[in-house]
């Protein structure tokens, strides 16, 4: 399991970055993306809740859920695609 925690807003390249976390994970294994949501945190220099979904969709992953329990927080639950 790979944690990616308030960092995934600030990358140059994060697709690349996905693609690069590949060989560091056992088969079936998770990608978490925890990053502040600007529209419940009122940060506006985080990237939106679609944006993410829009740049994983572009990865090698695939989003298999999203979690919004955290008051400010998202976490966005990968997996690598098939």
């Amino acid at each position: 399991m790979v944690f990616i925690v308030n960092a995934f807003y600030d990358l140059e390249k994060p697709v690349e970055l996905l693609a690069n976390l590949l060989p560091a994970l056992k088969p079936g294994g998770t990608v978490v993306i925890m990053d502040r949501d600007p529209a419940r945190s009122g940060e506006r220099h985080f990237l939106s809740r679609e944006k993410v979904e829009e740049l994983v969709g572009r990865s090698v992953f695939e989003l298999v859920r999203t979690e919004t329990f955290l008051r400010y927080h998202n976490l966005y639950i990968l997996r690598a695609r098939d």
